[in-house]
Formats: structure tokens, C-alpha cells, sequence
């Protein structure tokens, strides 16, 4: 089961956009908005991720932001854990904050260059 959830952005006309499913074949939800900054000479200027009743919050204003997922499986007992994340770019790399559907919450620092297809700033 993969990790459930929405992200919430506010853009600099003064919307807020919301994560809605995407269907088959067209752009994912976070791709559909990236492309329609660039179109709309917009930019995100909050971000913030709702899993399982909890709300997590990327840094407001930053140069730029980063919506993922992940998935890990143990190579023992095959069991997988599902877990979303939205960043802000700082400078070279990514602060992200991470949820999972057990309402587990921390943050990890990657390097910009690995997520950059994600951000804001592709």
C-alpha cells in the first residue's frame, strides 16, 4: 500500500493548490504543477504535507521546493514501508521533512543534484 496523503501549496498569485490523484498516463499531480509555474510565471511559497491527520511544513519563501516518496522493502521479510516527503532547497542540498503512515516524522538532508528533477528549480 502506498503511502497516503496529500500536498498543499500556496502559490505566489495568492492560490492554494491541493494534490489530487492523476490518471494513467498524464503528468503526476506535482509534475502538472511544476509545469504550470513555469507556463504561469509562478512560484510555490509554501508547502506543506498532510499524512494520517499530522501536517508537516517545508521552510517558507525558500529558493526552492521538493515534493517525493519512497519505498523500502526488507530483504528478510518482504515488508514494505511507504513514506512521503516535501523539502525546501537550501543553498546545494535539501532539507526534507519525511511522514510515514505509522505518523512517524524526521528530516534528512540530500543533495540537491539527486532531487533537482523534483524541484522547483528544473
Amino acid at each position: 500500500m502506498q503511502s497516503s496523503g496529500r500536498w498543499i501549496a500556496s502559490l505566489s498569485n495568492g492560490e492554494t493548490v491541493f494534490e489530487e490523484p492523476g490518471q494513467p498516463g498524464e503528468l503526476s499531480a506535482w509534475q502538472a504543477l511544476l509545469q504550470r509555474c513555469r507556463d504561469e510565471d509562478l512560484r510555490i511559497t509554501r508547502l506543506r504535507l498532510q499524512v494520517v491527520g499530522v501536517t508537516v511544513t517545508a521552510l517558507a519563501n525558500a529558493r526552492g521546493f521538493v515534493q517525493c516518496s519512497e519505498m523500502h522493502r526488507d530483504l528478510q521479510t518482504k515488508a514494505e514501508r511507504h513514506r512521503r516527503g516535501i523539502g525546501s532547497v537550501v543553498g546545494d542540498v535539501v532539507v526534507i521533512n519525511w511522514i510515514d503512515d505509522s505518523r512517524n516524522i524526521w528530516q534528512d538532508v540530500r543533495p540537491l543534484a539527486g532531487l533537482k528533477l523534483h524541484s522547483t528549480l528544473a
